[in-house]
């Protein structure tokens, strides 16, 4: 099992309850060793002003939020009936929505989106109290009321920022948040619904910022959700002004083409082929896929196993008898990355607690068909993430000969290949004359697997990767 996929124990409210209580305690009223730059200092002085500039460290659920689960990928939530239904209803198709393009992020999501944040403190004028502060999220932006307003009626509009009201308990900056659109837990299609209220916490540590956060939504889950982001201070001097991002008619664009006006993606109840890949993938039934809260619990495992044998069963069974095979040894052929035997050492990587790469592409395949006068055709499909509405293709025609030829789909504008044997190519990409990128081709002697070794500094993003792909025909 992946760390996604793992059977995570959930509480009942009043063990959450208990837990939260503890958590927030430890964090609030700890002392780290990196509170403060004096360690002579009292603690009553340590630093807890939660204003400021704070980058996203992406130390937990780093997979999660960059929008990498697959779909079909629901576990580790406690999702009802309802929750489950609107989960494996959600369509990939639905970010290309018009409508959609330019929705912010409600105040439940906006935090675990991959974006620093701004913290602006406003004091009011006449008692120097501290009003409210602002939380900026890049295309979502949410008020923190600390002047003891009450929250509005239950059936005032709802806003995507959702009306919060904060108060201080020691050292941390509690608020709830109650009036929220109707919006998504994580992005592959995981809702809330808009009976969700979040209580959380900002806790300043030093130069981090942890946010705990309780999310309870009756709509779609049976049990609360608890979980944790962190921020860490930016001292750049001269911070620029903070601005929203610019959203308006003339960057929407139509990405589905011949669809019906205001049609909205969805798969139909019962019909979730597509989210079979992450079953079989992961060997995870879909009773437990679909997440529900009896699914985190360690008393589940009995049950789960046994599921797993049936999936086992009927998935083997399924497969058609081996037969006789004629490997090919040649670069001809369909090939398939595989992440887990791969290495991407990058100048903008990104890595969470789990080890796994968020720089590395979710999919990546390559097609080489024969061309006339011994030249090879290459397309090259990668899916940056796995609940992405497409891929980017690179395309081009070479014979292997050490001359250019073009490319397109790339920033990468010519390519050459050059043989250095049967089973190795040397490949070379340039841009307006200067090579780029260096990378030897090599297949095994069996021909079922493909290695690409390439080194590249395009544009300043500078990146040495061993991609490792199997043979699909």
């Amino acid at each position: 099992m992946t760390p996604s996929s793992r059977p995570r124990r959930a509480w009942s409210r009043g063990e959450m309850k208990t837990a939260l209580a503890a958590l927030v305690f430890l964090a609030v009223f700890s002392r780290p060793a990196f509170a403060q730059d004096d360690p002579g200092l009292p603690f009553e002085t340590i630093n807890v002003e939660v204003a400021g500039y704070w980058n996203d460290l992406f130390h937990e659920d780093l997979w999660d939020r960059r929008s990498g689960l697959l779909v079909g990928d629901f576990t580790g939530l406690p999702l009802n009936d309802a929750g489950r239904l609107a989960s494996a209803s959600w369509e990939p198709g639905w970010f290309a929505i018009p409508e959609e393009q330019c929705r912010p992020h409600t105040g439940i999501y906006g935090p675990r989106g991959p974006s620093n944040i701004h913290v602006a403190k406003v004091v009011n004028s006449e008692t120097q109290a501290v009003a409210r502060y602002d939380v900026f999220l890049g295309i979502s932006e949410r008020t923190i009321f600390m002047d003891g307003r009450p929250h509005p009626p239950e059936y005032a509009p709802h806003m995507f920022a959702g009306f919060s009201t904060g108060q201080w308990e020691g050292n941390a900056l509690k608020f709830t948040t109650t009036h929220n659109k109707a919006g998504y837990l994580q992005r592959n299609g995981t809702p809330h619904s808009d009976q969700a209220v979040a209580t959380e916490w900002f806790i300043r540590q030093g130069d981090t910022l942890l946010l705990i956060s309780l999310i309870d939504d009756p709509g779609y889950m049976s049990e609360g959700l608890m979980r944790t982001t962190n921020w860490k201070l930016d001292r750049t001097p001269q911070r620029p002004a903070r601005a929203l991002t610019d959203c308006n008619p003339f960057e929407v664009a139509d990405e589905r083409i011949g669809q019906a006006k205001h049609f909205v993606p969805h798969y139909l109840p019962g019909q979730y082929d597509v989210h079979k890949e992450f079953q079989t993938m992961f060997g995870i039934p879909q009773e437990a896929a679909f997440g529900g809260a009896d699914t985190l619990y360690p008393e589940y495992k009995g049950k789960l196993d046994q599921l797993r044998a049936a999936l086992l069963k009927r998935t083997t069974s399924a497969r058609p008898a081996a037969g006789a095979t004629t490997a090919r040894a040649d670069f001809i052929g369909e090939w398939r990355l595989n992440r887990g035997k791969s290495n991407f050492e990058v100048s903008w990587r990104r890595e969470g607690l789990d080890g796994r790469d968020g720089s590395a592409p979710e999919r990546r395949i390559i097609r080489i068909a024969p061309a006339a006068n011994g030249a090879l055709a290459h397309q090259i499909d990668t899916q940056i993430v796995a609940n992405d509405t497409g891929f980017f293709r690179m395309e081009y025609t070479a014979r292997p000969d050490g001359q250019d030829y073009p490319a397109k789909g790339g920033a990468i504008e010519t390519i050459s290949l050059k043989r250095v044997d049967p089973l190795t190519i040397e490949r070379t990409g340039k841009i307006k004359g200067a090579v780029v990128e260096t990378g030897v081709w090599k297949v095994s002697p069996d021909g079922k697997v493909l290695t690409i070794t390439t080194q590249g500094d395009v544009n300043g993003a500078k990146y040495s990767n061993v991609q490792v792909f199997e043979r699909e025909n």
